[in-house]
């Protein structure tokens, strides 16, 4: 039973479900949203005003963190549970700047491994971008990185502690910053800030690392 099969039953009202994934040994809950682009989706990430602290923990990201009704991250092992029972996994991302400007980016076949291959992740096809360039491809195939968890690929920078969160890093880039074109579960600054690149930062909307955006919502579906 996911939130698709929730709406799908008649129930057409966003809030905390439980769900019970295929293939997967339990259920837990979950923020279904019923509203956006016809709902069904399962909000996996959710940034909205910098209450909760996203540098963590390899093994909060596992487990998941947060508030369903305000800011979480669902948890990788659960991200992965989703992706599995999906098949074929729609992921949407959706940025708001602080001057209330949105982008949305849409990925069909996003995947996440499971704990034994560091939930490596697979993008998917990027397939809508609301007129700004795609900053997530970038990352297809990188494993998930913490700053006690090191799976970057780049030996010189621990991307999970020079970017202040957790996220599928990928090492190697030029330039200062190494990590990679996006950085949702960065640290919540309010807007532009000066420093090290560790803010909530989506690079090819305003080509810069040094904005932070206000919000963000992942969400998926079938």
């Amino acid at each position: 039973i996911s939130c698709t099969d929730i709406l799908l039953s008649g129930t057409n009202t966003s809030g905390i479900y439980t769900i019970y994934p295929r293939f997967y040994n339990s259920s837990f809950p979950v923020f279904c949203d019923m509203d956006t682009d016809g709902g069904g989706w399962t909000v996996i990430q959710r940034r909205i005003n910098g209450s909760i602290k996203f540098f963590r923990p390899w093994k909060d990201y596992k487990e998941g963190f947060g508030d369903l009704e305000g800011e979480f991250w669902l948890g990788l092992d659960s991200i992965h549970a989703l992706t599995r029972s999906f098949g074929s996994t729609l992921l949407r991302i959706q940025v708001e700047s602080f001057e209330g400007q949105w982008h949305i980016a849409q990925y069909d076949g996003f995947k996440v491994a499971n704990e034994s291959e560091n939930y490596r992740m697979t993008t998917g096809r990027f397939t809508y971008g609301s007129n700004v360039p795609d900053s997530f491809s970038y990352h297809d195939g990188a494993n998930f990185s913490t700053f006690d968890r090191d799976n970057d690929g780049d030996e010189d920078v621990n991307c999970g502690k020079k970017s202040r969160g957790g996220w599928w890093y990928k090492g190697g880039m030029p330039g200062k910053n190494k990590c990679g074109l996006s950085n949702p579960n960065g640290l919540y600054h309010l807007g532009a800030y000066e420093g090290e690149e560790n803010g909530i930062y989506w690079y090819f909307w305003r080509s810069d690392y040094l904005y932070s955006f206000r919000k963000v919502v992942m969400m998926v579906r079938p």
